[in-house]
C-alpha cells in the first residue's frame, strides 16, 4: 500500500482513524492512541503511547496498553475499521 492506514481517506472523504475515533467518542469513552505512527488533526489531543519494544504486529500494541494501565479494561481497535459503528463498540462492552 505504501501509505499509513490511519490517514487513508475513505470514499466519503473521512480519514480512517477519524472514523474509528468517532465510533468510540460517541460513547464518551476515554481513548488512548497506541503506536507512534502518523495521526490526524482530530485526535492530536489524545494521549499516545508507544508500542511495546521487541514485539511485532498487533500484540505490540496490546502489550503496551496492558503495561500502561494494568487496572483498565481495554477495548483495542485497529485504526483501519472503515465500517465500525458506535453500536459495535457498545456490543463489545456489553
Amino acid at each position: 500500500m505504501g501509505l499509513p492506514k490511519a490517514t487513508l481517506e475513505l470514499p466519503n472523504g473521512e480519514l480512517m482513524l477519524n472514523r474509528v475515533y468517532r465510533a468510540v467518542s460517541a460513547l464518551k469513552l476515554p481513548t488512548t492512541l497506541i503506536g507512534r505512527g502518523p495521526i490526524t488533526d482530530e485526535v492530536k489531543g489524545l494521549e499516545q503511547i508507544s508500542d511495546a519494544p521487541d514485539v511485532v504486529g498487533p500484540l505490540s500494541g496490546i502489550l503496551a496498553a496492558m503495561h500502561h494501565d494494568q487496572e483498565a479494561t481495554w477495548i483495542i481497535l485497529a485504526c483501519d475499521l472503515p465500517r465500525i459503528e458506535p453500536e459495535a463498540v457498545q456490543w463489545l462492552i456489553d
